[in-house]
């Protein structure tokens, strides 16, 4: 009798795993987003070529006009034509500078620092909505390089990044007279939706009339501790505006890569992560062949080591880069963006030595047939 029931019991265990097992995983909270990935092309992203801008804590530099200018045209030294440059500028933050993160922490029981409250949001969204500095001055150096040598065909376009609730925070502080607790999904959405509104105002405040806004970032780089929450802050920002789109740049190997759909992520760019290893995970065209299995574009990753002050330390991983992703097809059809570790393409453009000059233009010159490509394609 004994057996009979053991069974039985194993018997129901077995179909009710296979019942859990058939039951479709619900990503998005309700919220329906669409499963097929589209071709890219140049203008999937809006910014065709964008730079990541590091703004928002008190430890940042300043991004005035002058500090901006390289970015925004390129002055080519050997036809001494000036063009359009880079059309795309996140505008990005991770910490305030004072020992208070932007993002949750990964491993929450083996977190010592401090999580950001409302004032280091606001103090963020202070920081990079300063007059004369980041957003404002990108919006006036438009206008001064309009004047000559003619307006751009595409407005710039400016992605705004947003904090993450970190779950079970409970001193983020309060809304609507109301004291958030992030133990909360529904609170950790309202300050999240509070946020992307805040956003909207400094942005119809400053009016920058050069410049669309083309979305918000969401700023982990692993999109895996609230990846429920993501699709319903992507139907929140499209209530906003159907134009708006929602980026995501993962580090290799970051959790839930493939699914960057179902996150609701309008793009999706994925890190290499080989200019900064000293050790070899992967080459870059394997990051390469990933981003397209995946229907992902791609980040192009430099700093100043590959320049002639640090020995050329790393200019055959420059060109790696650069050379992958022209055997890829990557830059005739694929939105990009760029990190440079802060200020790094200041430091190739002022660089006198002639291999420095040659990898510049060669990248330059790239973005700028790019960048022309995509003008072409508005007639």
């Amino acid at each position: 009798m004994k057996s009979i029931y053991i069974n039985i019991l194993l018997g129901l265990t077995i179909a009710l795993l296979i019942l859990n097992g058939c039951k479709k995983i619900d990503y998005n909270m309700g919220v329906s987003l669409p499963e097929t990935i589209a071709p890219m092309t140049l203008s999937s992203a809006k910014a065709v070529d964008m730079m990541l801008i590091y703004q928002g804590g008190s430890h940042r530099p300043t991004w005035t006009q002058s500090e901006l200018a390289p970015y925004v045209t390129y002055l080519d030294p050997e036809s001494g034509k000036e063009d359009w440059l880079f059309d795309g500028f996140l505008i990005i933050e991770s910490n305030d500078g004072a020992g208070r993160d932007m993002v949750a922490p990964i491993y929450p029981d083996k977190f010592t620092g401090k999580l950001g409250r409302k004032v280091e949001w606001e103090n963020q969204l202070a920081r990079q909505f300063t007059t004369d500095n980041g957003i404002d001055a990108l919006n006036k150096l438009v206008t001064v390089k309009s004047a000559l040598i003619g307006a751009p065909k595409r407005k710039r376009q400016v992605v705004i990044c947003l904090p993450e609730p970190a779950p079970g925070q409970q001193d983020w502080g309060v809304l609507d007279g109301k004291q958030l607790n992030f133990s909360s999904q529904t609170d950790r959405l309202n300050a999240l939706k509070w946020y992307i509104d805040q956003i909207l105002l400094k942005w119809a405040a400053l009016n920058p009339t050069n410049l669309e806004l083309a979305g918000f970032y969401w700023t982990p780089e692993t999109a895996y501790i609230s990846q429920v929450m993501l699709p319903t802050v992507k139907s929140y920002i499209r209530t906003k505006s159907p134009n708006y789109k929602f980026y995501h740049i993962p580090h290799w190997g970051a959790g839930v890569r493939p699914d960057w759909k179902k996150q609701g992520f309008d793009i999706s760019y994925q890190q290499p992560n080989v200019f900064f290893k000293d050790t070899r995970v992967i080459q870059v065209k394997d990051a390469v062949a990933y981003a397209k299995l995946n229907g992902m574009s791609l980040e192009f990753e430099f700093d100043e080591s590959a320049l002639v002050k640090y020995n050329y330390k790393k200019r055959d991983i420059f060109m790696e880069y650069y050379n992958d992703f022209k055997d890829a097809g990557v830059w005739e059809s694929f939105p990009l963006t760029y990190y440079q570790d802060h200020k790094a393409w200041v430091g190739y453009i002022n660089s006198t030595d002639p291999k420095d000059q040659e990898i510049t233009r060669l990248l330059a010159r790239t973005i700028v047939d790019r960048q022309k490509r995509a003008d072409a394609e508005l007639k």
